[in-house]
Order: structure tokens, then C-alpha cells, then sequence
């Protein structure tokens, strides 16, 4: 029995992974903006240390990638005939 046109079956896991990709965001948001506390606080004394620099580039990559999945997730998909 083929599902109903009306009813896919990935809606609800299309929403859950919305979900999740959203809240990871946030994560992620919180992180990046706790490193770049730290940096702005090592940056008065003129050292900020290699890895804390890398570390907030990881980060913030991370999140443009999540950002970029969350704005694909909402993009409608076509049907399929």
C-alpha cells in the first residue's frame, strides 16, 4: 500500500530533524559566544592563544554549516511524481 499524497511519511522526521538542527544552533550560538568573551578578555592583556582562535573558527563554521542546513530544511522540497 503506497502512502497517502496527503500525508508523507517524512513530515514528522523532516520537522524533528528541523528541530534538532535548531537547537544545535543554538548550542553552538552560546559557544562561539563564550569564546569570543574569552578572546576579547586574552585581547586586553595582547595575548590570545592559537588554539583559542582556532577553537572559536571551528566553532563558528560549525554553526554556518548548521545555519545553512536549517535554511535548506526550510525550503520547500518538490513532489515527486
Amino acid at each position: 500500500m503506497s502512502p497517502s499524497p496527503e500525508f508523507p511519511p517524512d513530515v514528522i522526521g523532516d520537522e524533528l530533524a528541523r528541530q534538532r538542527l535548531e537547537l544545535r544552533a543554538k548550542r553552538l550560538e552560546r559557544v562561539v559566544a563564550a569564546l569570543r568573551e574569552r578572546e576579547r578578555l586574552r585581547a586586553r592583556d595582547g595575548r590570545v592563544p592559537a588554539p583559542l582562535r582556532s577553537a572559536m573558527g571551528a566553532f563558528a563554521r560549525e554553526l554556518s554549516d548548521v545555519r545553512r542546513q536549517l535554511d535548506a530544511a526550510k525550503t520547500p522540497r518538490r513532489a515527486t511524481p
